[in-house]
């Protein structure tokens, strides 16, 4: 049996401003979501919730428990961490203006909160990810 069976007749196509719009929407609920989950993560390995497994470390809990790739689960960790002194980046991440991509790329380097609020955060809405790497790297 087909478990994703196709409709007879094809639904008419959707306005594509209305797609956009659907898009980004969804887009900001998983940036607040993966904000959510930053935060859990970040409690979860200050209490030391993954030490009674016997593993290494919270990401290497993450890869078992979640199944995240081993470096993506040290990365989350990280960035979990870094969240908790940047509190600009935090509510960014949270209220959807900023994805996990541009985040991930702003803790990575040391930047201190006083020079990413004002003057660099409403830049870095606008910066393709790829790019907004690129800079956080030079």
């Amino acid at each position: 049996m087909d478990q994703f069976p196709v409709p007879a007749t094809a639904a008419p196509p959707r306005d594509l401003t209305r797609l956009e719009d659907e898009i980004t929407e969804l887009a900001a609920h998983l940036n607040a979501a993966t904000y959510r989950l930053l935060t859990l993560i970040g409690e979860f390995d200050e209490r030391g919730g993954w030490h009674g497994a016997g593993l290494k470390s919270c990401a290497h809990w993450l890869n078992w428990k979640c199944g995240i790739d081993l470096g993506a689960a040290r990365e989350k960790v990280r960035v979990a961490h870094a969240l908790k002194t940047l509190p600009q980046i935090s509510a960014a991440l949270r209220d959807g203006r900023l994805s996990y991509s541009k985040v991930r790329a702003m803790t990575a380097r040391t930047v201190s909160e006083s020079s990413t609020t004002n003057t660099l955060i409403p830049g870095f809405l606008l910066i393709l990810s790829t790019r907004f790497t690129i800079y956080c790297r030079l």
